[in-house]
């Protein structure tokens, strides 16, 4: 039974440690490098990995993106289009 619960903890442990690279790697691609130090990239990094690690433990499908995108509102005038 030991051993169960030894292997069973492991794997708990592999697959968290697989879910922090995931997103470490959505994170990597997602951060804007242009004119940033590596510090500022790394802290950036660190802080998108633990929002995509918070959102996919403790939140649900309707509150995905985490970040939705900014939205413009665009309205034309009628007269110029008569």
């Amino acid at each position: 039974m030991e051993k169960n619960e030894e292997l069973l903890e492991r794997l708990v442990n592999e697959i968290a440690a697989q879910n922090k690279f995931i997103a470490l790697l959505i994170a990597k691609n997602n951060v804007s490098t242009f004119d940033k130090s590596d510090t500022e990239i790394l802290e950036e990094m660190k802080s998108e990995t633990e929002s995509i690690i918070k959102w996919s433990y403790f939140s649900s499908k309707e509150s995905f993106p985490l970040n939705s995108p900014e939205k413009s509102v665009i309205t034309f005038d009628e007269k110029l289009f008569s």
